[in-house]
């Protein structure tokens, strides 16, 4: 489980850290992270405010997740005054060529 961190990772750095999640894992991956569109003053102060300095949209943040893993699952909830992004990566994709776990 990935929570809110990908907004501070570049994507080189992101991927790279996607792809040791991917190495390692055996069952299911799922990363959550912030809805990086800036909607509203309110979710424009409070993104403005997150240390994270790579805020994606959804559609961007989905590319960089697709890249390493399928996504079979996408859902945007609300927590408040903004939103989140929740991928859902199964296992079955992220196994390495051998077929070891």
């Amino acid at each position: 489980m990935l929570v809110n961190c990908l907004h501070h990772f570049s994507d080189e750095e992101a991927l790279r850290l996607l792809m040791e999640i991917k190495r390692v894992t055996r069952s299911l991956v799922i990363i959550i992270d912030a809805d990086g569109t800036p909607r509203g003053i309110i979710r424009r102060a409070l993104l403005a405010m997150d240390r994270g300095k790579f805020m994606r949209t959804p559609e961007s943040l989905s590319a960089l997740i697709s890249r390493v893993f399928r996504i079979e699952e996408n859902v945007c909830f609300d927590v408040g005054l903004y939103s989140e992004l929740l991928f859902r990566c199964p296992a079955e994709a992220n196994r390495t060529a051998t077929g070891s776990p």
